[in-house]
C-alpha cells in the first residue's frame, strides 16, 4: 500500500495531493493527515529510494504544501456553497429534531454568526473536524472571502506540519497520526454524545416545568 500511494504521488505529483485534499475538504472522509504526510514523504529522496528504488524523482516539499492548501480551499468552498445554497432549508427542517424548538435553531445560527470565524480556523487544524466545518459555515452565510481566509490560516500550519513530519520520518509517522486521529475522533464523538444528552435532559426538564397542572377529577 505504501508503494502504491507513494507511486501515485510521484507519478501524478501535486495533482494527486490537490485532488485528495479537495475531496476531503468537501466532507468525503479521506484522511488529510495521511495525504499530506505521504506527500511530504514523497519529497524525501531517502524515503522514495527505499520504497520505489534508486533514480526516482522526488516532489518539492513546498509545492506539496501549496497543492494541499489549495486543494483543501477549493473543497471547502464546494461544501460551503452547498451549505449556503441549499443548507438552510434542511437545517430548518431537520434542526428542530435536534434542538427540539425553533428558537434553539435560531440560537445555534446566531452562535455561528458570532463565533464562526474562530470555529473555522480551529477546526481546520484538527483531524476529522476539518472536513465538516465548511457546510455549517455556508449555512450561516459566513462572508465568502473571510471564510476562505480562515480556511487558509487554519490549513496552512496543518498541511505544513503534516508534510514536514512525513518528510522527516517517512510513512512510519502514519502509525502515530492514526492514533492521534482516532483519539481526536473519540473525543469529538464523546463531546457530541454529552452535548446531545445534556440538550435532551434540559428539554425534558423544561417540558416538565411548563406542563400545566391537571385539575383533580370531580367526585
Amino acid at each position: 500500500m505504501d508503494h502504491f500511494i507513494v507511486r501515485t504521488l510521484v507519478d501524478y505529483g501535486y495533482a494527486a495531493v490537490f485532488i485528495l485534499m479537495l475531496l476531503q475538504g468537501t466532507g468525503i472522509p479521506i484522511p488529510s493527515e495521511v495525504t499530506m504526510a505521504l506527500g511530504g514523504a514523497a519529497a524525501s529522496s531517502t524515503f522514495v529510494t527505499s520504497v520505489l528504488g534508486p533514480g526516482e524523482q522526488t516532489l518539492s516539499l513546498v509545492w506539496v504544501i501549496v497543492a494541499g492548501v489549495l486543494g483543501d480551499l477549493c473543497g471547502s468552498y464546494i461544501a460551503y456553497s452547498i451549505g449556503r445554497i441549499g443548507g438552510r432549508p434542511l437545517v430548518r427542517r431537520w434542526g428542530v429534531r435536534i434542538f427540539r424548538r425553533e428558537h434553539e435553531v435560531e440560537r445555534a445560527e446566531r452562535w455561528f454568526d458570532k463565533h464562526g470565524e474562530p470555529a473555522v480556523f480551529v477546526c481546520k487544524m484538527i483531524p476529522l473536524a476539518r472536513s465538516y466545518i465548511s457546510f455549517p459555515a455556508g449555512v450561516a452565510e459566513m462572508q465568502p472571502l473571510r471564510f476562505g481566509l480562515f480556511v487558509v490560516l487554519g490549513t496552512l500550519p496543518f498541511a505544513t506540519g503534516m508534510a514536514l513530519l512525513g518528510f522527516a520520518f517517512g510513512d512510519s509517522v502514519l502509525k502515530y497520526l492514526r492514533v492521534i486521529a482516532i483519539a481526536a475522533g473519540v473525543v469529538l464523538a464523546g463531546l457530541l454524545v454529552w452535548w446531545f444528552a445534556r440538550r435532551r435532559n434540559r428539554s425534558a426538564a423544561h417540558d416538565d416545568a411548563t406542563e400545566p397542572e391537571q385539575e383533580p377529577a370531580e367526585a
